[in-house]
């Protein structure tokens, strides 16, 4: 158990000790003094419980191996440790490729033995310079300015940690600019068909063994991995709405198959609104669910899915994202399965749905962003109007 020793006024050191070393027979102690600020007047021999909770979890740090002194800390050390705290706050998959920047590009370039406190802004331009020229792994050239300016943006954020943590005075990353990215090169083609292309596109496609899933896409919004996400028990099917909570994501390990994954984003979790011939459709596969169940006993692999396969698996992203590749191509259409969520918004738009509607339906954070998405698409002021003001001036005079 941690000891606990007042040092002055508002100070108090926690000590750990641990067994002697196997090799050197030495005692492993470990010693950390920490300040807190106090209102009121506490009695002598008293130990604030805040005091309390830091030697709590002081100990659990030296006992796990991930607690290092500032001035022993590398920084590939430190990285390592600060990827393994994040790893219960993001995403599986945003994990994976924070862990392939820290061993496959921080770590390589930087090294094992730099420390954390040695670590200059003159370096993280380097990186960046080195990157932009010479990093990609098959070496034929550079990454591009999008890659280098995420990279960049973990670091700083790996880096700010470390301030508040007081291992280091200052993040060497923040001042260093990251690649430009032009937003036009941000922006990837969206395919938005007419409301005759969309009538189309359901009448050839309704016997496609997706359909179901394009249908919802088409008349929710939602993203891909969202929609095969979808359970039974998120449906409310009184009121005509689901709650969105998970989502299935394709692994990109050599294993492959896919990732069932907690929606954690304030702006992904929510609810849908759903029309009356998704709830049509939705009952339907509910009952052929029901029936797959009873044909296949033990063997469905019951995760309550709405968009699975015939045996209850989850359906991988990827290959949902091909067959509809495939058959948009039949149509000599160039679309991406994400275009169906565009679609939405521009119909919406069309009809006269404002943008704060269509905000609360895609779930964007804020509308800056749905404007900035779908400016294009606005009704463009035309001569009329200008000329309505010049006619009224005119007119005064």
């Amino acid at each position: 158990m941690a000891r606990i020793v007042k040092r002055g006024k508002n100070s108090w050191r926690i000590e750990v000790e641990l067994a002697r070393d196997k090799i050197t027979g030495k005692r492993r102690r470990f010693k950390k003094t920490v300040t807190i600020d106090i209102n009121k007047k506490i009695k002598a021999g008293t130990i604030p419980k805040k005091v309390k909770d830091l030697a709590i979890q002081f100990e659990a740090e030296v006992k796990k191996g991930t607690y290092f002194k500032p001035s022993d800390i590398t920084l590939a050390e430190y990285l390592r440790n600060w990827l393994e705290k994040k790893k219960s706050e993001i995403k599986k998959l945003t994990y994976r490729d924070y862990k392939m920047f820290i061993e496959k590009h921080f770590i390589p370039f930087f090294g094992e033995s730099l420390l954390l406190k040695d670590l200059e802004p003159y370096h993280i331009d380097e990186y960046k310079t080195f990157k932009l020229k010479n990093g990609r792994s098959d070496g034929k050239g550079g990454l591009a300015n999008r890659t280098v300016e995420y990279h960049m943006r973990v670091l700083s954020q790996a880096l700010s940690a470390a301030v508040i943590l007081e291992l280091i005075p200052k993040n060497p990353a923040e001042n260093i600019p990251a690649p430009k990215v032009s937003k036009r090169k941000q922006r990837k083609k969206i395919c938005i068909l007419t409301p005759e292309q969309m009538q189309v596109f359901i009448r050839k496609g309704k016997n496609h063994t997706d359909f179901d899933c394009w249908y919802f896409s088409i008349f929710t919004g939602v993203r891909r991995g969202e929609m095969l996400g979808l359970r039974l028990q998120d449906i409310n099917w009184e009121k005509q709405f689901a709650r969105l909570e998970q989502e299935i994501l394709s692994n990109p390990g050599k294993g492959g198959g896919v990732i069932i994954s907690d929606l954690k984003t304030e702006g992904s979790e929510g609810v849908i609104p759903l029309t009356n011939g998704i709830m049509e459709m939705l009952k339907r596969r509910e009952q052929e669910i029901e029936k797959n169940k009873l044909l296949l006993g033990d063997s469905y692999n019951n995760l309550d899915l709405v968009f699975c396969n015939p045996d209850g698996t989850p359906i991988n992203p990827k290959t949902l994202y091909n067959r509809f590749k495939k058959f948009t191509r039949s149509l000599d259409l160039e679309m991406r399965y994400h275009d169906l969520r565009h679609n939405l918004a521009s119909f919406l738009l069309a009809c006269g749905h404002s943008i704060k509607t269509i905000q609360e339906i895609l779930r964007h954070s804020t509308s800056v962003i749905t404007t900035d998405t779908y400016l294009h698409l606005m009704p463009k002021a035309d001569n009329k109007a200008v000329q309505d003001v010049e006619d009224k001036i005119l007119d005064l005079s």
